[in-house]
């Protein structure tokens, strides 16, 4: 019978399933699987189901199916307790009357959250029939996303700065020590994790010398960037460097083996963060805002360019990462 369901549509959030869960735990829980998580991935879960994380063209019908889809996916998903990043754009329909635990996007997500320009904010129909489609294609909590809902009974924090957004503060949440539950885990549990990630000995072999790791963002889908524009960002900490390594983030479709051919891709959808739990810590690491450097011990070189780095990165990003 499964017990749990856990959506989910980012690396990050399902390792953290993963390293906080029991093995028992996870052998009964129902994994649906959004757009950005790699279909390799999923296929080494107990079980799983995609799900489209995406807007269509008919919205509300897609969205009114998913309302009954979860049920014929999972008989017993009334009575199971729910895992879910309730920012995604088909949270609230999986969610449905039910109450929920909020998974985490990302180390400091809610510190970040806190600083996007775009905010929780309770849906007002202007009549009653903009109001009923409205239910039946969203649900009630749309949009009131980090927990701002009293389905939300619990939030998964992953950093102490976490604590003090007002997401956060007189709410109920229990602070997850990923490194700590990492070291701590059994063999057969880490074998595990490593395996559903395709963490091979080989691959870590492959990785083990790099000095200079860039962690990327998808720019160009989420702030229209060129490529240009990419180039010119982190061409200075690549070209005529020695040993650069580059993570790019699971939706960044840019071309860098092209603009920089005498680096090499660290081929793998597993967060940065799973790689420093089993050894893989670079002496430098250069990101514009990405928080994939959290678990980095602290003899790694960090450096986060902000997102004043570009006009159309602040735009949509909002202010992150920037010296004061």
């Amino acid at each position: 019978m499964i017990r749990n369901v856990c959506l989910v549509d980012t690396p990050y959030a399902l390792s953290i399933y993963l390293i906080r869960m029991s093995m028992e735990d996870i052998r009964n829980t129902l994994f649906f699987i959004g757009d950005s998580v790699n279909v390799d991935i999923a296929k080494r879960l107990p079980h799983y189901v995609f799900v489209k994380n995406q807007t269509a063209k008919d919205d509300w019908k897609y969205m009114s199916w998913l309302r009954l889809y979860k049920y014929f996916r999972c008989w017993s998903y009334a009575f199971a307790d729910l895992y879910i990043q309730d920012h995604l754009y088909i949270a609230s329909q999986f969610i449905g009357p039910f109450k929920y635990t909020n998974l985490p996007d990302g180390p400091d997500c809610y510190t970040i959250w806190e600083k996007s320009p775009y905010q929780p904010q309770k849906y007002s129909p202007e009549n009653m029939k903009q109001r009923i489609k409205h239910v039946l294609s969203h649900g009630c909590m749309y949009d009131l996303k980090y927990g701002c809902n009293e389905q939300c009974v619990n939030r998964w924090v992953m950093t102490m700065v976490d604590l003090n957004t007002s997401f956060i503060k007189e709410k109920k949440y229990d602070y997850i020590d990923a490194v700590e539950l990492w070291k701590n885990a059994s063999s057969e549990k880490k074998e595990f994790i490593k395996r559903v990630f395709g963490l091979s000995d080989e691959f870590v072999k492959n990785n083990e010398n790099v000095e200079t790791v860039i962690l990327t963002q998808p720019f160009m889908e989420d702030c229209h960037l060129t490529e240009d524009e990419m180039y010119t960002i982190y061409s200075p900490y690549i070209v005529d460097q020695r040993n650069v390594a580059i993570k790019p983030h699971p939706r960044d479709k840019f071309d860098w083996l092209k603009y920089f051919p005498s680096a090499s891709i660290i081929d793998t959808v597993a967060p940065m963060q799973l790689l420093n739990y089993i050894g893989l810590n670079p002496k430098m690491a250069v990101t514009v805002s990405s928080s994939s450097m959290s678990a980095m011990p602290e003899s790694t070189k960090k450096i986060y360019l902000g997102t004043k780095v570009n006009n159309k990165i602040f735009q949509t990003y909002g202010d992150l990462f920037n010296a004061q």
